[in-house]
């Protein structure tokens, strides 16, 4: 840590001269602007005046560097998080049909992203997204709300006896989407708090969002796994009561509601309150559910004890919602 001596000039100007190594490592020059944050905990955070949305403008990655194509895409999403605005794919030989494939079909889950150039050994990819125009709040409420019709149509199909897979599997690429567009947004966030400002929270929110997004995440990918194992007992025309299934999708789903709910309305009883239902929820499994699995042949008991987990996982990332409202809550008022 270096330190400098704060200086008056005039009557009314403070002065404190930056380190010119860093100066010159960034590239500043006399008459360049930079941006000062005044911080929540009184410091302040000076940074060169240059595009927040990018911390880094270009990323690359060499196929040849990959016999994993698994990890490939991994690294991909990845490069994608760090928030570039070009992301080059190169290759020393022509980019085999399973790794263009695969590119693409990764590209179509990334929000804002799009093929600006295509070549035999050279795929060249442009991330057209801007922080200014989602704050990391409505990224959010767009994820519940989409999760939160997945899990109607689900209940929904319970009645009607269709099957909800395609539509829920549709949304849920939807979700995929937005999920990885808030991680990027928090990296940034990270990297460079000007970006905060922009999706509009503050520095000591960061690991609070990032829990609710990976929760949120996590319901999703259970409401496709309820949704497969009632399509399995449909296609194979299980005979199946659905009345107690029912009734514990709707529970499930009014405590996943009224937990995310009091995450903005900052309600600490009402989240309090969800997460003590995870009790009463288990004891509805217990009394009702198990009963069905017990008595029902081996197929439809598979199925059924898999939903069952899978809508009690729900309860439970809901619950972890409502911990994020009240460690929020003690962090900015009095208890």
């Amino acid at each position: 840590m270096e330190r400098r001596k704060v200086q008056l000039t005039g009557t009314s100007t403070y002065i404190v001269s930056l380190p010119k190594n860093w100066a010159k490592k960034i590239g500043l020059k006399a008459g360049d602007e930079v941006s000062i944050l005044d911080k929540h905990d009184g410091s302040l955070l000076l940074s060169p005046n240059t595009s927040s949305n990018n911390f880094f403008l270009e990323e690359s990655i060499n196929v040849d560097n990959f016999k994993d194509i698994d990890l490939y895409e991994r690294v991909l999403i990845a490069k994608y998080l760090n928030g570039p605005k070009i992301i080059r794919i190169n290759s020393k030989d022509p980019i085999s049909p399973e790794y263009r494939k695969r590119t693409l079909k990764r590209v179509h889950r990334l929000l804002g992203v799009e093929i600006i150039e295509e070549y035999e050994n050279k795929i060249v990819l442009q991330d057209l997204t801007s922080f200014e125009e989602l704050s990391i709040g409505k990224v959010i409420r767009r994820l519940f709300l989409l999760t939160s019709s997945m899990h109607k149509t689900i209940m929904t199909s319970m009645i009607d006896n269709k099957s909800p897979l395609e539509e829920v599997t549709n949304q849920e690429e939807v979700v995929d989407r937005l999920y990885f567009l808030a991680i990027k947004q928090l990296k940034g966030g990270l990297r460079n708090p000007m970006v905060l400002k922009q999706i509009g929270i503050r520095e000591q929110e960061i690991i609070d969002f990032y829990a609710v997004t990976r929760s949120i995440e996590r319901i999703s990918d259970h409401l496709v796994m309820i949704a497969r194992n009632w399509d399995t007992i449909l296609q194979e025309e299980l005979e199946c009561p659905t009345e107690q299934l029912y009734e514990l999708g709707q529970e499930t789903l009014e405590i996943y509601s009224t937990a995310f709910k009091s995450l903005f309305s900052r309600d600490l009883k009402e989240a309090n309150g969800q997460i003590l239902k995870k009790e009463e929820i288990r004891h509805m499994i217990n009394e009702k559910i198990e009963p069905i699995i017990s008595s029902s042949t081996t197929k439809l008991a598979v199925n059924l004890a898999a939903i069952a987990a899978s809508l009690e996982r729900i309860v439970d990332y809901s619950a972890d919602i409502a911990e994020v409202v009240i460690n929020r809550g003690i962090k900015t008022k009095e208890t």
